[in-house]
């Protein structure tokens, strides 16, 4: 998903992992990245002078970060299982970003009322959340609301930012949840206006960053919990669906 001529996310929802964060407040100074990726996240946040800290499960995916994508630490790399890792005794941040993906889902136990009650214990006060989903809304929307509702139960403050229409029959794709650990801040575009985006993203970028989406009232829900989290059954129309359209726009030489 990296542009290697221009160093640039051809996919959207980094941007958004980046930018709304960032336009709701651009004075933090420690950020932690869950889900290294090809590191371009962490790295535009060290860019910006925020001491950056990533945890990631897999060994290989921070070497091709090094050898390939010019990833440069600006904090600790930590090589760990998430939950695992927030569980533990540890600093506490300004912004902390979940971009953790199995190729067709976020795992069901980063999503749950006691995984999102470690990473509010990890920020700051007035701290931000930013989570990378796939989701979808209409009829088949009750996984994706139990996320919400489940962030609603941790956090003061949750957004949803979908990349897509969500008015659309039976429409689907990324989306980020934004959490405050504290009152709402509204999104400033002025603050991140000035930050280049490739321009395979740019159409989505300018139409929905900085949108929230509202779920109607009355949307049927369930907190999602240790005990209690049936994301991985009850969703897996939506995981087929993503894995079609992965196999369907990625050229078979990556994925092969």
């Amino acid at each position: 998903g990296v542009d290697l001529q221009s160093g640039l996310y051809i996919y959207e929802y980094a941007y958004f992992l980046e930018q709304l964060p960032y336009g709701m407040n651009d004075r933090g100074r420690s950020c932690l990245v869950i889900g290294l990726g090809a590191g371009l996240v962490p790295a535009w946040y060290g860019a910006r002078g925020v001491r950056t800290d990533v945890v990631d499960i897999d060994p290989h995916v921070v070497r091709v970060a090094r050898e390939h994508f010019g990833f440069r630490p600006t904090g600790d790399v930590v090589l760990a299982d998430a939950r695992y890792y927030l569980a533990q005794p540890g600093r506490r941040y300004d912004y902390v970003i979940l971009d953790v993906f199995t190729g067709d889902t976020t795992p069901s136990h980063l999503l749950s009322r006691e995984a999102l009650s470690l990473v509010r214990s990890r920020l700051e006060d007035g701290g931000l959340l930013a989570v990378n989903l796939a989701g979808t809304f209409g009829s088949r929307s009750f996984m994706t609301a139990s996320v919400v509702r489940t962030f609603e139960q941790v956090f003061e403050s949750v957004d949803v930012y979908p990349l897509f229409s969500p008015e659309e029959p039976e429409a689907f794709g990324n989306l980020v949840l934004v959490a405050r650990k504290g009152p709402p801040l509204a999104f400033d575009p002025s603050k991140v206006s000035g930050f280049p985006v490739h321009t395979l993203a740019r159409p989505v970028v300018e139409r929905f960053l900085g949108r929230p989406y509202r779920l109607p009232p009355g949307t049927r829900a369930m907190v999602l919990t240790d005990d209690r989290n049936p994301i991985d059954v009850a969703d897996n129309w939506l995981k087929e669906r993503v894995r079609a359209e992965i196999l369907r726009a990625t050229d078979w030489d990556i994925l092969l």
